[in-house]
């Protein structure tokens, strides 16, 4: 489903963009379409540039992470917990001058109160799309997601004269509110796709039915459908403390709430909160991979050094890939040192820590794809965002080759940088081999490791089931590993160095 389709429809959904997210590789990894074009023929115009900087070892580079992880911890959590309490003082005196303009006027342990009152919730199951929202006076509004897409929703009751505005879906009120029966109108925000809902039953049993006129859907029964006057914030079951670089850090906790859980989010600019936000944590459909266990043995694709894991995990928070089903076990990697994944401001390729790091064959296999014409990207501007119709002619992989491992197991690693790749479409591969260097080429925001596994050869494949991939011979955060997936804010490191 691209990002800006008209969805819900029981048309088969295919996954689609965390919307912004750091170190994306594709606007819809899944999907057919751009994805599928031919990349534009053209010689590399430089050579590849190796990184001057060996990657760090755990020893040189753990200790100041955790220290650093567990400061940008202290400080989230004297914001988040008052806040939480209904003390907004501590998080409004923090606001970034930007961000303290954008919420003038705004209690902010208001807002929270209001997202712990009055919620309902329902589901449209088949299709994977769910709303959480606040029912307010004449208004319900809050989240909708559908296969990985967050957007905002506003209903109003049906033949009630009021225009739905664009939902503000952190201002709610704590007055309590009735149990919302009858007909409610409204739109999606951003994907413009207009609903109603049809609430019967009461809050001890509620029910209801969606009709979208315009995709032939009426009166469909909804399920999971609950109404909760209260919904107190429940307790942490996952946080995270990631120092990304000297003005970015980032924290985050996910809360069980209202039968769900709640994503809270800060960005810190120093001690300054840049960003704030609170929205349902995403709700991921089966897995179709759960269960399986690769017969083969796989080795880090690098030598040398620690690597940082910035998204890996089996859910959204640890790992936004998960919401396409064939990158669902996908890791992005990173190298962190100094405090930052780059030295200087980060304007430019060769300021990253991992640019020109050499990559090396995780398996023996057959490469059955290759790419290297490629132009390495603008940190800071992935191609998802700044020029979407770039899928027209480029590759989201970017510089990539797709290594077959077996007869069900094909290894992505992509993002290489323009000209580096050493392999073509037909070698065979030992485990250790030379394959290229480290770039930003494609849909990225940094320069980084993307890699994956999949059941078939085509990347584009909308069929494509992502494996579990679990790697042999290596520490993680300095203690040897073996068994398991690796996990958002961990370094692992080839066992030895």
């Amino acid at each position: 489903m691209p990002s800006r389709e008209r969805s819900i429809s029981r048309r088969t959904v295919a996954a689609a963009t965390a919307g912004g997210a750091l170190l994306a590789l594709s606007a819809a990894p899944a999907t057919a379409g751009p994805d599928r074009a031919t990349p534009a023929a053209a010689t590399p115009e430089a050579s590849p540039q190796a990184a001057t900087v060996p990657a760090p070892t755990t020893a040189e580079v753990l200790p100041a992470y955790q220290d650093l992880s567990d400061a940008i911890r202290s400080r989230g959590q004297s914001l988040i917990d008052p806040l939480l309490a209904g003390n907004g003082e501590p998080a409004r005196a923090a606001l970034s001058d930007e961000l303290r303009k954008t919420l003038s006027g705004v209690d902010l342990a208001a807002v929270v109160a209001g997202l712990q009152a009055n919620q309902i919730r329902f589901s449209f199951s088949e299709v994977h799309a769910h709303w959480a929202g606040t029912v307010g006076p004449g208004t319900i509004s809050g989240f909708f997601q559908q296969a990985g897409v967050r957007d905002t929703f506003t209903l109003t009751p049906k033949g009630s004269g009021a225009t739905p505005s664009a939902s503000q879906a952190m201002a709610a009120s704590p007055v309590p509110e009735p149990y919302p029966a009858g007909v409610w109108s409204g739109t999606l925000d951003a994907l413009k796709l207009p609903f109603e809902i049809s609430f019967s039953g009461d809050a001890a049993s509620p029910a209801a039915t969606i009709t979208i006129a315009e995709q032939g859907i009426t009166g469909v029964p909804l399920d999971d459908v609950a109404f909760l006057p209260e919904a107190p914030f429940g307790a942490v079951t996952y946080e995270r403390a990631i120092p990304l670089a000297p003005a970015t850090h980032l924290y985050g906790q996910v809360r069980e709430w209202a039968g769900g859980q709640v994503q809270i989010d800060l960005s810190l600019s120093g001690d300054a909160i840049a960003a704030i936000q609170f929205q349902p944590a995403i709700v991921l459909p089966e897995d179709p991979a759960a269960g399986f266990v690769s017969d083969l043995t796989y080795r880090l694709p690098w030598e040398r050094g620690a690597w940082f894991v910035f998204w890996g995990g089996d859910t959204e928070v640890q790992n936004y890939h998960a919401v396409a089903p064939s990158q669902r076990h996908a890791y992005d990697i990173l190298v962190w040192k100094d405090g930052a994944t780059f030295a200087g401001d980060g304007s430019q390729n060769d300021h990253y820590w991992i640019w020109g790091q050499p990559l090396v064959a995780p398996i023996a296999g057959t490469v059955v794809e290759a790419l290297n014409d490629q132009p390495d990207q603008v940190p800071g501007q992935p191609l998802s965002e700044t020029d979407p119709g770039a899928f027209t002619t480029l590759h989201p992989a970017g510089n990539h080759i797709i290594l077959q491992a077996s007869d069900k197991e094909f290894v992505v690693i992509a993002h290489m940088q323009r000209g580096s790749v050493r392999v073509q479409k037909g070698d065979v591969l030992k485990p250790g081999d030379p394959i290229g260097l480290v770039g930003n080429s494609g849909n990225t925001s940094e320069p980084h490791l993307h890699i994956h596994v999949q059941n078939v050869a085509d990347f584009s494949d909308p069929k494509a089931v992502s494996l579990p991939l679990v790697f042999s011979g290596l520490t993680v955060d300095g203690k040897p590993a073996s068994g398991g997936e690796l996990l958002q804010g961990t370094f692992a490191e080839p066992a030895g160095d």
